[in-house]
């Protein structure tokens, strides 16, 4: 077989196929052996042209959500059921159709007590009831944050299975933390939701 330099060089057109091997099924699963196999470049071009289309977002309308010694589950407002994904009023998050999935998780916490405690606050997620990923920590000293402190937790997930269930939860190490919903009193700007949620899929 002769080198690859040698052959011509053409200006590649969309219906032209190059070799790949093929290391993953169209459900995430491994391929044995990883057969040499054609790609078309059309089908590469719409792969490489997936963007993140959001299917839904919610905030949480009430005022806190405390957290405790044991993990508690975080909601982020009213029933949604849309195509690809469902939101419960108890915070479950189900994904219906399989996909990559781009989730934004974004929580105010602050102070629950007037005690000067030093506490951590913990956030995990949960996919069909085990974790997933790593426990985000915070430590504070709860007098200091009385106004509410904002973090933000992007998560990116590939569900390889249709109506994969997702839990998200708080907990403290000690007692005075919580989500905190935040009310500016500006008009045009809504008040600011103690935890919100917003979910895009690849498509």
């Amino acid at each position: 077989m002769a080198q690859i330099s040698s052959y011509p060089l053409l200006t590649p057109q969309l219906g032209d196929s190059i070799l790949g091997s093929n290391t993953v099924d169209t459900a995430g699963n491994t391929v044995l052996g990883n057969p040499t196999v054609q790609y078309s470049l059309s089908s590469i071009k719409s792969v490489v042209d997936q963007v993140f289309v959001q299917q839904l977002t919610s905030g949480s309308l009430v005022a806190a959500q405390d957290a405790t010694a044991a993990a508690t589950s975080i909601t982020f407002g009213a029933l949604q059921d849309l195509g690809n994904v469902k939101l419960e009023a108890n915070g479950t998050l189900t994904i219906k159709t399989i996909g990559t999935y781009y989730i934004t998780l974004d929580y105010i916490y602050g102070q629950r007590t007037a005690t000067a405690n030093v506490t951590t606050i913990l956030f995990n997620v949960l996919q069909n009831g085990a974790q997933l990923g790593n426990t985000t920590s915070i430590r504070f000293q709860d007098n200091n944050i009385s106004q509410g402190t904002s973090v933000s937790i992007p998560i990116m997930v590939t569900t390889i299975l249709p109506n994969t269930v997702y839990n998200f939860q708080l907990a403290e190490t000690d007692t005075g933390a919580q989500l905190v919903r935040l009310t500016n009193g500006v008009a045009g700007f809504a008040n600011s939701s103690c935890a919100a949620i917003t979910i895009s899929k690849l498509t």
